[in-house]
């Protein structure tokens, strides 16, 4: 059954510090592919886990879209499995176009392996669902980790704030982590580069179920076919490149001629009606992943 703790935290207000909530073996700030993966496979293991989400809106930013093998396996050993469903494709490799324009390289997965490419949205709802089935899990949506204590973690819902007591806590939580800033680690990110994310429509690849590296612009592009004509076209910026008035010239007269032409069309067209999304490339220093009682993923 669902353990979902939505309609029982919308019907009850206690304060902080008050014992309406478990206590819990594994806290996990972040609900996303990470995050998820990690409640999923505390809880097979008969731990009891809490999973904090606090925006769900966010799956449906550029991220993430292609599971090599040994991911796909991975999930699979804890009862998720992909293979079939709507909107997740067979990812057999990719194919490397040289910056000279030379014979493009393809790189197969070895022994008839596959990865898996989709929507970044459609993995996080998938880990979602098989959350919401798992025994020993209760997940608290719209719930924003406020500060990190010695007993447990403060969050806010619905107006009010909670305290949530366990063992171990673990941020899953990205660039922002108040897990991480709890631990005294620095924040200072320093950004790489841009990218701009465009989805081609009515494609049809000469390399079927592979992922194109195309070099030779001022930054890398990688594709992701998804399934029925659909391909994400994902091209890296260096930031000295980068201007919102500028972006998309830059990209029409310095990346798309390098694309492979059962891409270029569409990839113009897409750009010029607007339809991209963007994103930063961030680095951030891990010295540490934190200690028994407080860690970092992802």
């Amino acid at each position: 059954m669902p353990t979902s703790l939505q309609a029982p935290l919308a019907s009850r207000r206690f304060p902080v510090g008050a014992s309406a909530l478990p206590h819990y073996d594994i806290a996990i700030v972040g609900g996303g592919p990470v995050g998820s993966l990690c409640a999923l496979a505390h809880a097979r293991k008969g731990a009891r886990v809490a999973l904090l989400e606090a925006n769900p809106k966010a799956a449906q930013r550029l991220a993430g879209e292609w599971l090599h093998p040994p991911a796909v396996r991975m999930l699979r050993s804890i009862g998720v499995s992909l293979e079939g469903r709507p909107g997740f494709f067979p990812g057999k490799g990719f194919v490397v176009f040289p910056e000279d324009r030379s014979e493009p390289i393809r790189l197969s997965y070895p022994a008839g392996a596959a990865g898996l490419v989709f929507e970044h949205s459609a993995l996080v709802s998938c880990l979602h669902d098989a959350v919401e089935n798992q025994s020993g899990i209760d997940i608290y949506r719209h719930a924003r980790a406020r500060t990190i204590e010695e007993e447990g973690i403060v969050f806010s819902f619905d107006g009010a704030e909670r305290l949530l007591q366990a063992g171990r806590i673990v941020g899953a939580d990205g660039r922002a982590s108040i897990v991480r800033q709890s631990l005294g680690l620095r924040a200072e990110r320093m950004t790489c580069s841009r990218m701009v994310g465009v989805v081609a429509e009515g494609v049809k690849l000469q390399h079927e179920e592979f992922g194109y590296v195309v070099l030779g612009a001022p930054g890398p592009m990688l594709t992701v076919p998804l399934g029925e004509g659909r391909v994400r076209i994902i091209a890296d910026m260096p930031l000295e490149l980068w201007t919102p008035r500028d972006r998309i010239g830059v990209l029409l007269e310095s990346y798309a001629g390098y694309l492979p032409e059962d891409l270029r069309s569409a990839f113009v067209d897409a750009l010029r009606s607007g339809r991209f999304q963007a994103a930063a490339n961030e680095l951030r220093p891990r010295m540490t992943y934190g200690s028994s009682r407080r860690v970092l993923i992802g």
